[in-house]
C-alpha cells in the first residue's frame, strides 16, 4: 500500500502474521487507550538486514513471542507494520504496555539514519501520534529506568520530534511544549 503525504509518497508493507513466531509464547494484547508514547528504536545492525532476520532474533536468540516492534522502517524509507497497535510487545523493559515501537533499521551508533528514512518514520510518528492522542515521542534511551544508548547518537531526538511534532521535549516534565 503506498500512501502520498505533502508531494511524498510512502509504502507501507503489511508483515502482520508473515513473520517468525515463537510457537507457544504469544503477546498480550492491550486496550488502544493504554498507549501513551511512541518509542523510537534502531536495530543497531547494518541497513540492509530484513524484517524477518530481525524476527528470526527476537524469536530464536531472545525466545520472544515475535518481533519487538510494532513497525519498521528501512533505509529507502519502506515502512513494514508487524503488530497491531493492541499488541504488547517487548520494545521497552518495564516499559511495554503504554508504549508503540518504531525501529528504524540501521546502527545509528556508527551510521546516519538516511533522509528518506527519516521523513517516513516521522510521517508514521505523527499519523500514530494523531490517531491515538498520543503526546511523548521518546528514544529509547529516554525512556525511565532504559541502560541502552538506542536509537543511537546519530538520530537527533530533538530534531526528530520537531519533523514530528513540529516542536521539542521538555524532559522534565515529559511533555511536548511550543
Amino acid at each position: 500500500m503506498s500512501v502520498e503525504d505533502e508531494g511524498r509518497k510512502f509504502t507501507i508493507v503489511d508483515l502482520i502474521g508473515k513473520l517468525p513466531v515463537h510457537p507457544t509464547r504469544k503477546y498480550r494484547t492491550r486496550e488502544l487507550s493504554m498507549i501513551t508514547r511512541v518509542v523510537i528504536h534502531h536495530s543497531a545492525t547494518p541497513y540492509y538486514i530484513e524484517p524477518e532476520e530481525i524476527a528470526r532474533f527476537h524469536v530464536n536468540g531472545r525466545g520472544w513471542p515475535g518481533i519487538g516492534y510494532h513497525y519498521l522502517v528501512d533505509h529507502f524509507g519502506i515502512i513494514y507494520k508487524c503488530w497491531p497497535a493492541s499488541t504488547v510487545t517487548y520494545c521497552v523493559a518495564q516499559g511495554n504496555v503504554p508504549s508503540l515501537c518504531v525501529c528504524l533499521i540501521g546502527n545509528f551508533e556508527e551510521d546516519k539514519p538516511t533522509d528518506k528514512q527519516l521523513a517516513a518514520a516521522a510521517w508514521l510518528t505523527r499519523e500514530i501520534v494523531q490517531a491515538y492522542g498520543i503526546k511523548d515521542v521518546l528514544g529509547h534511551r529516554e525512556v525511565p529506568a532504559q541502560f541502552t544508548k538506542c536509537p543511537g547518537k546519530f538520530l537527533d531526538m530533538d530534531e526528530f520530534r520537531r519533523m514530528v511534532l513540529g516542536r521539542s521535549f521538555d524532559h522534565e516534565r515529559g511533555t511536548g511544549v511550543q
